[in-house]
């Protein structure tokens, strides 16, 4: 009876153990339960920092900066990877005038992630700014090697060949803005301009004319382009 009871003891205990592996979550499930928590903790995150940057950005628009540079601060103090922020924390300093400091914010965000054009291009704008042309060249050179389609960069980077009196290379990069973008008013006025420094003025006076062709061109824009048509003849 004894022996019987002690057969009977070992049954019931190798059913509860069996049971209990049916039952229970696997080391393994157990630690992909802990990620997707915490996979759901850093989107939280991530998510109130961009709201805080969105609200930046909110702020800059109305010309808050001091709000605006509040709230990006806030949106890197929950998440310090975040390259917007670092970015329009640039930004808002470029537009007070406090370069050094835009520079360091557009550095800080390229040291994140080297591969966001705009950071480049801003970066860029700042030593432009600065006078500081041949680091702006290498700037705009490689944001236009991250978006080889930014007619905006090829003008900035045609601007600062003229600068530094390369107007050949200028009028390439123009060119390639208009290619891109054939309403880009600046850039027009922009290749005008070096091509009356090459005293190619017939070429000069084209530019003008396809700018008052330019559909919704504002008071500002028209009068500029007429006057400078009616200088050179």
């Amino acid at each position: 009876m004894e022996e019987l009871n002690s057969k009977k003891k070992l049954f019931i205990l190798f059913i509860a153990v069996i049971l209990s592996l049916i039952f229970s979550t696997s080391p393994t499930e157990s630690f992909f339960a802990q990620e997707n928590v915490l996979s759901k903790d850093k989107e939280k995150l991530w998510q109130e920092a961009v709201r805080h940057n969105n609200l930046g950005n909110a702020y800059d628009e109305k010309g808050e900066f001091k709000k605006a540079i509040a709230e990006y601060k806030k949106a890197i103090e929950i998440n310090p990877e975040l390259v917007m922020a670092y970015n329009n924390l640039g930004n808002v300093h470029y537009k007070k005038g406090m370069l050094n400091k835009a520079a360091e914010y557009f550095k800080r965000a390229i040291e994140i992630n080297p591969k966001i054009a705009y950071c480049h291009s801003n970066l860029g704008n700042v030593y432009y700014q600065k006078g500081d042309y041949a680091p702006a060249i290498r700037e705009y050179k490689i944001a236009l090697t991250l978006d080889p389609e930014s007619a905006y960069v090829y003008n900035n980077l045609g601007d600062t060949y003229l600068h530094k009196g390369l107007t050949d290379l200028a009028i390439k990069n123009f060119k390639k803005a208009i290619t891109l973008d054939p309403n880009f008013i600046l850039a027009h006025f922009n290749l005008a301009e070096a091509y009356k420094i090459k005293k190619q003025f017939k070429l000069a006076k084209r530019e003008y004319r396809r700018i008052l062709k330019i559909k919704g061109l504002s008071n500002i824009y028209l009068k500029k382009a007429e006057e400078e048509l009616r200088e050179l003849k």
